[in-house]
């Protein structure tokens, strides 16, 4: 199951707009309507979905293959005793670059896309490493490797990646030390049965005691918990005494975070980490990011490293990039009907047998042919034969383009290309992917409302200084309301006897609050201790030219503009900066000011979408055996398996 693009991206901004709907209130019911009018202006506010995808990274040797060549320890075949395909699955070029240049004690920088597996070009040399000691009888306690993230949730995300590497391997240890991780065990496997419904792996160290009584092959922390480290006696174990002196790698995942400030002060953590280690002269470095730079940034990228890690050396030759798999022939494809990969659609939502899963293809193709023995590889070899995938990648050639586009230039119908991209982003045999695909969608936020005052009464959500009506320039003002009643104040300076808004004021010349009058002035609420009226602060403002006066002197000096165009306006005098009452209602805001502007900010708006697109996620129904202990009776044991089902979401 996945989320259908369409519908989703539809619902996504349905809920958005909604949001906004019930978020903001004008208490002129003209203004209202036009501001709910504009919000039906879907296209205005949302583009897309777009669809982008990218070519699989190219492959090289396997990790069996590396084993054979005396690479890698044929330790390795013990790893994944439970799951052989690991070890036939083809790395990506640039892992094994990186993992040879590591294994001959290189320090390097894998610089590389999302989903471009950084991970197992680090894992598996340090693996090799603890699985060569452990082949001479070398292998003790202590601190091989030291995995430093730049926050809890990408080391938890790492501790759950090593349980599933290293459940059949229990020669290895490690454990995650951070500000979450429990003193004793006993609070410890509390947490973890909490948490995870199961018992750990044995060779994961779930408790700070466990890691000082006997410390992990492979320590994760952050650079926060490293400075703790560094700083209390009793954390030495790590970096001095009897399992100190094996210390051979520092990995920095996400380096592209330690810039700056930040980066100054990791720098400096590792030179004192290294200064304390009898092993520091034999340490390598490696630096992983998807975002440091490619081919044409290597120069640089070898500074930044340098520099990061106490000036020790790499080299141009070292800072590892991707390359892309663009092998593809198009000169046999062939056209198949786009209405079927709503059916091959069903079928892998279903979980197909593999035969059932080939004979549909077949009969689809009678010359269908496919050595491969997985539904995604009989996937790759049946999509690459269809027209329809070369077609697609042409389109997106100059870059993402929305479905409706490419279902518009090549004549089919939008959920057809949605179907061939669920299939199509399943097809993947010897670890080439065929579409690496992406849907993408963009939302703009309220960046104010702006009016048109006076008999034309016009409204927008776009920024405006003017607006045309029946062929004249009228002036267009950005409003703000009470949070309370709805009332529209305006903020601006008098400038020559025109009404002007700026996008900034210096503190020198602080701006002006008027609230629009759709009542007589001696209706308005009495004077408070920051508020004064008087007649004095009624002004003319035209809502054609912004003309603006006091009602006293609009006789004598006034624009020649229909009197229509006219409205009134109350300037609010305060000895404060924000008006904290609304002269309309009277309630005021305890914290700030009470006129809002239409704008919600981006975590509000982040928040709202993000839990939009949290509810089209797909559920599923997960079912467990859990074991409950009771207080023994003489009739039982106090032991029962209790069958849970729980939803979840993908």
């Amino acid at each position: 199951m996945s989320i259908e693009p369409i519908s989703a991206s539809k619902n996504i901004v349905d809920k958005y707009l909604r949001y906004l709907a019930t978020t903001f209130y004008i208490k002129d019911k003209d203004y209202m309507n036009m501001f709910l009018n504009e919000l039906k202006k879907k296209d205005e506010y949302a583009k897309g979905p777009f669809l982008d995808f990218t070519d699989s990274f190219e492959v090289g040797n396997s990790i069996r293959d590396l084993v054979s060549e005396g690479i890698l320890s044929g330790e390795f075949l013990r790893l994944f005793v439970n799951n052989e395909s690991m070890l036939d699955r083809k790395l990506y070029i640039h892992q094994e670059k990186a993992i040879k240049k590591i294994v001959k004690g290189k320090n390097v920088v894998v610089t590389t896309g999302t989903g471009s597996g950084k991970t197992e070009t680090f894992l598996l040399p340090i693996f090799n490493c603890l699985m060569e000691a452990k082949e001479n009888g070398t292998l003790t306690s202590g601190v091989r490797a030291l995995l430093i993230y730049p926050m809890n949730a990408l080391v938890n995300d790492q501790i759950k990646r090593m349980r599933e590497l290293l459940k059949d391997y229990e020669d290895i240890t490690f454990g995650a030390y951070t500000g979450e991780t429990k003193k004793s065990y006993r609070e410890a496997i509390k947490k973890y049965r909490d948490t995870n419904e199961k018992e750990p792996i044995k060779n994961e160290l779930i408790s700070r005691e466990q890691m000082k009584d006997n410390p992990p092959h492979i320590l994760i922390t952050n650079y926060a918990m490293l400075e703790y480290l560094l700083l209390r006696p009793d954390d030495n174990v790590f970096f001095s005494g009897d399992y100190s002196n094996n210390w051979k790698y520092i990995v920095l995942d996400e380096a592209h975070t330690y810039t700056g400030a930040t980066g100054i002060e990791v720098s400096m953590l590792l030179r004192r980490l290294t200064n304390l280690l009898n092993s520091s002269k034999s340490i390598q470095y490696i630096l992983t990011s998807a975002t440091l730079g490619g081919e044409e940034k290597k120069k640089e990228v070898t500074e930044f490293a340098s520099n990061l890690c106490n000036g020790n050396s790499f080299d141009i030759d070292d800072i590892i990039t991707a390359t892309r798999y663009q092998k593809f022939d198009s000169s046999n494809a062939r056209q198949y009907p786009t209405k079927i990969y709503e059916e091959i659609k069903n079928m892998i939502s279903n979980g197909p047998d593999l035969n059932e899963f080939k004979e549909l293809l077949i009969s689809i193709d009678d010359n269908f042919t496919s050595d491969a023995n997985s539904i995604e590889g009989l996937l790759f070899d049946f999509l690459k034969e269809d027209s329809l995938y070369y077609k697609i990648r042409n389109v997106l050639k100059e870059g993402p383009t929305s479905i409706s586009e490419i279902a518009q230039k090549l004549n089919v119908e939008e959920m057809d290309i949605v179907n061939f991209v669920f299939a199509g982003s399943k097809a993947n045999k010897n670890n080439i992917s065929l579409l690496d695909a992406r849907f993408h969608m963009f939302i703009r936020s309220l960046e104010g409302a702006y009016v048109v005052f006076g008999a034309k009464k016009s409204l927008s959500l776009k920024p405006r200084n003017s607006a045309y009506i029946e062929a004249q320039e009228y002036k267009s003002y950005k409003i703000s309301v009470c949070k309370y009643c709805g009332q529209i104040y305006l903020q601006g300076n008098i400038e020559n006897n025109y009404f002007i808004q700026r996008s900034n004021y210096e503190k020198s010349n602080k701006y002006m609050t008027f609230m629009l009058l759709d009542k007589k002035p001696e209706y308005m609420e009495p004077e408070d201790d920051n508020i004064v009226i008087d007649d004095n602060q009624v002004y003319t403002l035209c809502g054609k030219c912004g003309y603006i006066s006091k009602d006293k002197l609009v006789k004598k000096k006034a624009c020649t503009c229909d009197q229509n165009n006219k409205v009134k306006v109350l300037h609010i005098e305060s000895d404060k900066e924000d008006i904290s009452k609304c002269i309309s209602c009277g309630n005021l805001s305890p914290n700030g000011t009470v006129i809002r502007n239409f704008y919600i900010g981006q975590e509000a708006a982040s928040s709202v979408i993000c839990s939009s697109l949290y509810d089209e996620m797909p559920n599923i129904r997960e079912t467990k055996k859990v074991v409950r202990i009771k207080k023994p009776s003489f009739f039982k044991d106090g032991t029962n398996l209790t069958t849970v089902e729980k939803t979840k979401k993908y």
